[in-house]
């Protein structure tokens, strides 16, 4: 069963609910009192289909330290080649 969520409250929440998803929950978002769509966490078979059209981590900014990120110039280049290879 998913848990009801306005999209207000999802918009506040939203790491909150993240974290709730990769912990097995999912929610269902209303919108004007209605359902809109659901966030759910992915099947084993979606996952499966990501690694394969090869999803990978470019830059995590998750790392902290004096220089954080990377170069526009150096991530456009990475993803340029990223688009040239998978499309």
């Amino acid at each position: 069963m998913s848990t009801l969520i306005s999209i207000k409250d999802l918009r506040t929440s939203l790491s909150s609910v993240a974290d709730a998803v990769a912990q097995g929950e999912s929610f269902l978002v209303m919108r004007h009192s209605r359902p809109a769509f659901k966030v759910e966490p992915l099947k084993e078979e979606e996952e499966e289909t990501m690694d394969m059209y090869g999803w990978k981590t470019i830059v995590d900014f998750t790392e902290g330290g004096k220089k954080k990120g990377i170069a526009a110039k150096k991530l456009l280049k990475i993803m340029r080649e990223f688009e040239k290879k998978y499309g």
